[in-house]
């Protein structure tokens, strides 16, 4: 066999793995980027409706703001929607309820109940986390008290891509502007 065809064979081999294992490296970075960009937009639709909700947090209320408050769960009262009527919702998390839908074993539900309506908003997220403090800024239990909740949230991608799960964090500290302090 001719050395030249030898040769040829060898750098067309080498190309071609080089070419197969570029392909395999953009389908690996398009699959990682489309499953953080599904960690990112639920972390933002959670963000943006508990911030909406614990902002009106007390609005149109004439008592207790407050029903419930613990480091996975809120209820209080607003009338979030603004119909004249005062709403009671609750925002809870169940760390200890696995989700069958995703592949994600860290995948819990986060439930949002307005008006005992359990089916108006439910995701999935992996760390939700409640803090309260009171007006000087104290870390509180009270419920008369709250005038400041911190949020934790934590979102990872319902599948893996190569082991591991895309994550999107969003921390902050809400003061509802209606209450009654």
């Amino acid at each position: 066999m001719n050395l030249g065809t030898v040769a040829s064979f060898m750098i067309g081999g080498i190309l071609l793995l080089s070419i197969l294992r570029l392909d395999a490296s953009v389908h690996s970075r398009s699959d990682r980027s489309t499953l953080d960009l599904m960690a990112k937009t639920n972390t933002e639709t959670i963000a943006d409706v508990i911030s909406y909700d614990l902002r009106n947090a007390g609005y149109r209320v004439g008592g207790d703001v407050f029903s419930t408050i613990s480091s996975q769960t809120i209820t209080f009262y607003g009338d979030i929607n603004f119909d004249g009527v005062t709403d009671q919702v609750t925002w809870m998390y169940k760390s200890n309820a696995d989700v069958n839908s995703t592949q994600n074993p860290n995948d819990h539900y986060l439930y949002r109940i307005v008006n005992s309506d359990t089916l108006d908003f439910s995701m999935v997220a992996t760390h939700f986390a409640l803090s309260y403090f009171d007006a000087d800024g104290h870390i509180t239990n009270n419920p008369e008290h709250v005038t400041g909740i911190k949020v934790e949230l934590i979102c990872q991608s319902p599948q893996a891509s190569d082991g591991d799960y895309p994550a999107s964090a969003w921390e902050k500290t809400v003061y509802p502007i209606n209450l009654n302090l």
